[in-house]
């Protein structure tokens, strides 16, 4: 090769480097923008502004419909579903009751996994709600609760479960606004029950 083909394909090679780097260069940029750009919000109904919800803002429906979600998920279970389902439950603990039933749902979800328990609950969505003049509501449900121990009936029952719930600020894991303070099931008698 001649020394004038060698200068040319070096200042070729350069032009080609210095186009490469000159793309890398942009594609970074172009990079850098889309990651440090705003990302779009999503808005929750009932988050949609700072405030805190008063007994007057929740209607009853929405007490209710609260208590069914709540009521679904801590009493239809299996071992395989406890872990998440605890963790959702504890999103909807008043801040108050929160170190109590925080400990007590965590050694539930140990018994239920090591005694391989499960449960299903079918509810009864007419529901009786009461406000008190501190605040609180007060939601009674009933339902049948049916407990398997290693895939076979142990038992079932009807159940009452009254829950009292306290407003709070709506999040994005708890939209609605409200926050259980206390629980409570019961076995109803089958003289009650008629």
């Amino acid at each position: 090769m001649k020394l004038d083909e060698l200068t040319r394909r070096r200042d070729l090679l350069c032009l080609a480097t210095a186009a490469a780097s000159g793309a890398v260069a942009l594609l970074s940029a172009a990079l850098a923008f889309c990651a440090l750009r705003p990302r779009p919000v999503v808005v929750v109904p009932g988050a949609a502004a700072p405030r805190i919800a008063s007994p007057g803002d929740v209607p009853d429906a929405a007490a209710v419909s609260f208590c069914l979600i709540h009521i679904y998920e801590f009493d239809s279970f299996t071992p395989g579903t406890i872990e998440t389902a605890t963790r959702s439950l504890k999103g909807r603990i008043a801040p108050r009751a929160w170190a109590e039933a925080g400990e007590g749902l965590d050694r539930r979800a140990r018994v239920i996994q090591e005694g391989r328990i499960s449960s299903q609950v079918v509810v009864d969505p007419q529901g009786r709600v009461e406000r008190a003049p501190q605040g609180t509501i007060a939601v009674t449900l009933e339902g049948t609760r049916r407990v398997f121990i290693a895939d076979k009936l142990s038992r079932e029952e009807r159940v009452r479960y009254r829950l009292e719930l306290e407003p709070c600020a709506p999040t994005s894991g708890n939209p609605h606004g409200l926050a259980v303070l206390a629980q409570s099931v019961e076995e109803v008698a089958d003289a009650a029950r008629r």
